[in-house]
């Protein structure tokens, strides 16, 4: 299971992007965290383009199919629900991209865990504020 955020755990953090000037802004190396909207596909094109690591934040079923085939490296939600959904489409499709679960504390680590979930990310683990 893939931990980000937690203290015990060194990881590299998620950056909440809103621009390419965002992106750019982010230490070299990072992972760049984007809300999932059809006004933010250029914001994805410019990552996949410059080999910058992405996930995307969902909030719908559709969407997590759409993350898929846009390139994402992660998709990120903090629905139990929507994760679960995405966990299973996942290991059908056999998608690229991991399914992570945003969580605020290790209660919720175990839930994921139980069910199978590629990872999880405390809250700690975003900068630049959140989705």
């Amino acid at each position: 299971m893939i931990i980000i955020g937690h203290r015990w755990i060194d990881s590299t953090p998620f950056y909440c992007v809103d621009s390419i000037e965002d992106i750019k802004k982010t230490p070299p190396n990072s992972n760049v965290l984007i809300l999932f909207s059809e006004n933010n596909l250029d914001l994805c094109k410019y990552c996949s383009s410059n080999g910058v690591v992405f996930g995307l934040g969902v909030r719908k079923k559709k969407e997590i199919v759409f993350a898929s085939a846009i390139g994402a490296s992660y998709l990120v939600s903090d629905s139990q629900k929507l994760v679960k959904k995405a966990q299973k489409l996942a290991d059908n499709y056999l998608f690229d991209m991991k399914i992570i679960l945003l969580i605020e504390n290790e209660k919720s680590m175990i839930w994921a865990a139980d069910r199978g979930i590629d990872g999880i990310l405390f809250e700690r683990g975003v900068m630049n504020g959140s989705f």
